[in-house]
Order: C-alpha cells, then sequence, then structure tokens
C-alpha cells in the first residue's frame, strides 16, 4: 500500500522519500505510508481539476492552467530536507495533517450594539432638598394637596375623643373655622383644572372599547367634576344666590364618583398590563443570569418596571378612598359607613399618597 501511494508522486520526492531503507518500527511506517496516501490523494485530485486547462474559482474568474504552470506550483513544493524532516517526525498524524491543511478561523465576538452604561454618580442623583420643595410648591396640586393634609388632619383631630375630653369649645371652634376655610381655599385652587382632564382624554389611546369606556368615565367625570366645582366655590364665595348650593354639590359629588369608578377600572387594567410586562421581563433577566452574562440593562428596566406598578397600586388605593367619602356626599352622611373617624382617615391617607405621587414626580 505503501509504494502504491509513494509510486503516484514525482520523481525527486520519490527519491527524497526512501522508505524501503529506512529502519524505523512498524507503526513509524503505516504514519508514514498514510502521509504518502494523503498526497497521492491530493495530487491526484489535483490532476482531475485542472483537466480541462482551466478552473474556476471562489470569485467566479476564470484562471488559466496548462502542464507548465502545473510544473511551476510543484516546483514550488517545500525542499526535500524539510519533507522529509515533516514525514519522520512520529508526533505527526494524518489527523493532524487534515486538520491543519484547512484551518476554520475562530469566530471573533461580536460587539455589543449597547454597551452598558456606567451608573450614575452619587453628586448627578443627589438633589438639593429646598430646590425640590421649590419645585413641588410651585405646583397648583403641590400646594393643593398640602392643604388637603392639613385639612383631614384638622378633621380627624375634631373626630376624635381626644379633644372631646379636654372640654375646650374655644379650640374646637377655631379648628372647626380652619376646616372651613382650608376647604374654600381648595375650591380656589381648582379653577380651570378641568382643561387638564380635557387634554388626558385627548392624549389617551384608546386600544379596545372597554378602555375608551373607562378613559370616558375617568377623564370626563372628573373633569366635568371640576367644572362644577368652581360653581360651588362661587356660591359659598358668595358670587351666586346660596340656595343653587345643595344642587352643584350633589352633581359635583355624583361626577366626582363616576370619575373614580372609571379611573380605579382603567388603573386595574394597566396593573394587569404591566404584571405580564414584569414576568416576561424577570424570566429573561432570570435566564441571562444563568447563562453567566451581564443584565444590567434589564435589571434597571426591571426595577422602573416595578416602582411604577407600586405607583399605580397606590394610585388605585388612593382613589378607593375619595371614592368612598364622594358616596357618603351622595348620601348626605347616612351611609352605613359614614363615620367622622372613618371618612377623615380615607380622606388623610389619599391626601399622603398624592402628596408622595407629586414629590416623586417633581
Amino acid at each position: 500500500m505503501a509504494d502504491e501511494g509513494i509510486a503516484n508522486l514525482p520523481s525527486y520526492l520519490i527519491n527524497s522519500i526512501p522508505v524501503a531503507d529506512i529502519v524505523c518500527p512498524p507503526e513509524i511506517k503505516i504514519q508514514v505510508s498514510n502521509l504518502a496516501q494523503q498526497i497521492s490523494s491530493i495530487l491526484s485530485h489535483m490532476s482531475s481539476g485542472y483537466c480541462h486547462g482551466k478552473v474556476k474559482n471562489t470569485d467566479n474568474q476564470s484562471n488559466d492552467f496548462s502542464p507548465d504552470h502545473f510544473g511551476a506550483s510543484v516546483a514550488a513544493a517545500p525542499p526535500p530536507s524539510i519533507l522529509s524532516q515533516s514525514v519522520a517526525t512520529p508526533s505527526v498524524t494524518p489527523e493532524s495533517i487534515v486538520m491543519d491543511s484547512n484551518p476554520k478561523p475562530s469566530p471573533s465576538p461580536a460587539p455589543n450594539p449597547n454597551p452598558n452604561k456606567p451608573p450614575p454618580s452619587k453628586e448627578q442623583n443627589h438633589r438639593d432638598l429646598l430646590n425640590h420643595v421649590e419645585a413641588y410648591l410651585a405646583k397648583r396640586d403641590g400646594v393643593d394637596k398640602l392643604l388637603k393634609i392639613s385639612r383631614y388632619a384638622t378633621k380627624l383631630i375634631l373626630a376624635s375623643s381626644l379633644l372631646q375630653s379636654s372640654n375646650n369649645p374655644t379650640l374646637s371652634h377655631r379648628l372647626k373655622s380652619f376646616e372651613s376655610s382650608v376647604g374654600l381655599s381648595r375650591k380656589a385652587f381648582r379653577l380651570g383644572k378641568f382643561v387638564q382632564d380635557l387634554n388626558a382624554l385627548r392624549a389617551s389611546h384608546a386600544h379596545s372599547i372597554r378602555h375608551l369606556l373607562f378613559s370616558l368615565l375617568a377623564y370626563g367625570g372628573e373633569g366635568f367634576y371640576y367644572f362644577v366645582e368652581q360653581f360651588v366655590w362661587l356660591t359659598k364665595a358668595g358670587l351666586i344666590d346660596p340656595k343653587h348650593a345643595r344642587t352643584f354639590q350633589k352633581v359635583s359629588a355624583w361626577a366626582e364618583f363616576v370619575g373614580y369608578f372609571g379611573s380605579v377600572a382603567l388603573k386595574l387594567t394597566d396593573l394587569n398590563t404591566i404584571s405580564e410586562e414584569e414576568a416576561c421581563l424577570a424570566s429573561s433577566v432570570q435566564i441571562t443570569r444563568l447563562r453567566g452574562v451581564g443584565c444590567v440593562e434589564e435589571e434597571a428596566r426591571l426595577w422602573k418596571l416595578r416602582e411604577k406598578k407600586t405607583m399605580k397600586r397606590l394610585s388605585v388605593v388612593q382613589d378607593l378612598a375619595d371614592a368612598v367619602m364622594a358616596l357618603d356626599d351622595i348620601m348626605d352622611g347616612n351611609g352605613p359607613f359614614s363615620k367622622p373617624v372613618l371618612m377623615a382617615s380615607a380622606g388623610l391617607l389619599s391626601a399622603l399618597i398624592s402628596t408622595h405621587k407629586n414629590w416623586v414626580s417633581c
């Protein structure tokens, strides 16, 4: 088998590899014979590929081929001494020759199109407290919610047993007068606020009939409530006959209740959507962690999504508390839950939640 493989080699290669004269172990001769078969196979494929005088390369271009060109390419082969050294080396195996004859470059890692941005420094996250307070008080809602806290905290004090046990009618009268004046001041801050709900209704993108209905109830009801509250303020200020005050208050209470009903339904729908996005993103982050790949951006998105979900839940609690107070106004304080302490606690809870939301947003 070795003689048959070597017979296909050129004469100067055959003379340079005297297989018969080599005195070596049998396994070395087997390796030499296999190497000769590899070289013979390569030369036979080259001869059959160029038998027509032309060969096409990968660029679809034809290169002239002739026996002279083939002889020149064979003459460019490594010297016999180098070939003899490579053949006589016992560490060379046919598998290594085949692998080295067609090396495959290792794929280079693709560059990351979105490299992780460095986290913001503490100086960037730090904000002066006084500047934050100034920005909060510059908003109409910020001042309104502070007045709301003052009003319902006063109501809670008046409804508690602490003030009743003190037997101080002067203090009780002053607190009642303060609560009434604060309530009137809050109505003045609502002048023109219905425009905000009209713009929110215009900017809403309803993706279903149900979502459109909830948006109409939420923004339409709240906007109509703020619109009627202007007339309530005018009656209490003395510009409109006070005999119309009860009618305006009843219409305002119904509009407020309808608005909070739509707002709760709309926010519950948003909570379901946020929960689905959170579950999908959490599973993606978990899979990325198991693979040992960094997921800083995904974790930041997940944290923001959970924070948004928490704020949405707080908004639902706030709307429910306000809806209970609106229902109490509709029933003229004769409902089964119309307790002064309960109503004052619901109003204070709503005021604290809305204050926190406005503080975070500004």
